[in-house]
């Protein structure tokens, strides 16, 4: 009999203390990846509890998931989304991702997506062109950028279906401008609305974006402001053009009108 108790004991507790590890390995996974809490259960439950191969199941779960989600969405418009800007010294990336609502645009994981590609594209700018002796711009367009690889070594793509398979909604790279310079020049950078600042990202995002390359002596936080204000009025005016076309008519010279007094 008291064998029999005993050996119920050594069950309860192991029993317990397994509970207890999948409940901390749960959380842990839930946190790291962002899935669901179903998703991450039956990803440690078919795992052992191991926490690498359960991140490693869900990835290759969302990815097939997403992909078979990408191809049945083909035809729904993507009228929504964010421009990212990211820079650093000489060198700028600005991106557009479209999403179908401006509810998934507001969604911390979207915008964490749009953060990635602005980084990743940024990244191959700098590996393209590492020494710019003059300015550069050169568009990319979607089918591009899914080839690129984000810091993780996977695809843009990769990404952008994962995120599929999360949001429900189908998400588009639209294109990318990489912008590059030579050091004798600045560079300044604007998005409005500014979007998502608390999700962490280290890239400018919003529905509008502006990216100024401009010649100073100064580098004071005065010359850098009064660059911010530039790029917000090209947010704000769209301009095409800083300085008079050479097609432009010059002005008619006025002459001076004198009036005498009788």
């Amino acid at each position: 009999m008291m064998s029999t108790q005993f050996a119920r004991f050594i069950h309860l507790t192991t029993t317990r203390v397994m509970m207890g590890a999948s409940k901390s390995n749960l959380a842990k996974l839930r946190k790291k990846t962002g899935y669901p809490f179903g998703n991450c259960k039956k990803a440690l439950e078919v795992n052992n509890n191991d926490l690498e191969k359960a991140e490693k199941w869900l990835e290759d779960q969302a990815k097939s998931l997403g992909w078979s989600k990408a191809m049945k969405m083909e035809s729904r418009n993507t009228p929504q989304g964010l421009v990212g800007i990211a820079w650093d010294k000489q060198y700028a990336a600005m991106v557009e991702v479209n999403c179908e609502t401006d509810f998934v645009s507001k969604n911390d994981r979207f915008q964490k997506l749009v953060d990635i590609v602005a980084k990743t594209c940024l990244h191959h700018s700098k590996t393209d062109n590492p020494s710019p002796k003059s300015i550069s711009k050169v568009i990319i367009g979607g089918e591009e950028m899914g080839k690129l690889l984000a810091a993780d070594q996977q695809s843009l793509s990769d990404h952008v279906v994962k995120n599929i398979a999360m949001v429900g909604e189908r998400l588009v790279l639209r294109r990318a401008a990489l912008v590059s310079a030579q050091p004798s020049l600045q560079l300044s950078a604007l998005t409005h609305p500014v979007t998502g600042a608390s999700a962490g990202n280290t890239s400018l995002l919003g529905k509008y974006g502006a990216v100024l390359i401009y010649s100073s002596p100064s580098r004071d936080e005065r010359t850098a402001a009064l660059a911010k204000q530039l790029c917000q009025h090209v947010i704000g005016m769209n301009p095409t053009k800083i300085e008079p076309s050479p097609d432009d008519p010059a002005p008619v010279p006025v002459k001076p009108v004198v009036r005498e007094r009788a």
